[in-house]
Parts: C-alpha cells; sequence; structure tokens
C-alpha cells in the first residue's frame, strides 16, 4: 500500500469512530473530542504576532487538558479548520510533539506554569506523515461536518 492510501486510510479509519455532534458546530465537536479523550480542552485566541514565525495554530498538551492556541483575527472558515487540525493530532495518537520553548509560554501564556506544558504541536508544514494524516483526518471533519449543517438547511428550506 502506498504512503498517500496508507495516510488516508487511517484517516477514514479514526473518523469512522467519531461521533460527529448534531447539529454540528466546532464548539459541539471540541466537546466531543475532550470526552473521547478524556481531558479538557480550551481554545484560546492569540494576537496574531505571538504566531509569528510559527504555525498557524499549536496546541499545548498539559496535565489534564489541552489548550488549542489559534490567531484572533483571522476567518471563521480557517480558525475551525486549524482546531479541527490539531484535534486531528489528538484523535490520532500523535506523540511527536515538543517542548515549547520557555521564553515563549511566558510571553504569551503567563498564566501557565511553563513546566506543566508537556508537549506542544504546532500545525506549519505538511511535510511528515503525522501533519499529512492530522491535515486530511482535519479537512473530512470539516467537510462532514459542513456537509450535515448544508442538508440541515437545504432541508428546513425545501421543507
Amino acid at each position: 500500500m502506498s504512503e498517500k492510501r496508507a495516510v488516508e486510510r487511517r484517516a477514514r479509519e479514526v473518523l469512522a469512530r467519531l461521533r460527529m455532534p448534531e447539529p454540528w458546530s466546532i464548539d459541539a465537536l471540541i466537546g466531543e473530542v475532550s470526552a473521547v479523550m478524556g481531558f479538557e480542552i480550551q481554545v484560546q485566541t492569540v494576537p496574531p504576532e505571538a504566531l509569528e514565525d510559527s504555525p498557524c495554530g499549536m496546541t499545548l498538551v498539559c496535565p489534564g487538558q489541552a489548550v488549542l492556541v489559534v490567531a484572533e483575527g483571522s476567518p471563521r472558515w480557517h480558525t475551525e479548520l486549524v482546531i479541527c487540525h490539531e484535534l486531528a493530532h489528538m484523535l490520532l495518537e500523535h506523540q511527536s510533539g515538543e517542548k515549547p520553548p520557555r521564553e515563549l509560554l511566558q510571553a504569551w501564556f503567563p498564566s501557565f506554569d511553563p513546566d506543566d506544558v508537556q508537549m506542544m504541536f504546532g500545525r506549519t508544514t505538511f511535510d511528515t506523515r503525522e501533519e499529512q494524516e492530522a491535515e486530511l483526518l482535519a479537512t473530512l471533519i470539516v467537510d462532514q461536518g459542513t456537509a450535515k449543517k448544508s442538508a440541515r438547511m437545504l432541508g428546513t428550506f425545501l421543507g
């Protein structure tokens, strides 16, 4: 099996096990993934300059919680895709995150104890298998979620 097919197969297997919320919303999806993972998931926005020369989004993994970090002011569709990408890393049980720089945490997340942050995932390039899996799963989640939303809206219109 080719690498590309293996990535697609894995993403679709995880998607098939995920209960998509009805009605679909990003907040409901975060709640569902939080229940599946067994820890709290929060979203925190930061000024865009906090992510300059950094990922489009990131996840800080701490004991009992994960914090998804996204740039404030981004278009809603982009924010939702970044959140889904970060959730996908969790659902796929990726472990290749690294300990974030202490200076970054102190500058942008002063309420965090840098020693509590166990790992950081960042959405940067898509040249590794984990990034490809996460991006494909995120795209499939958004596609399935928005398709349900569109079908519901169309059903309301058509009666």
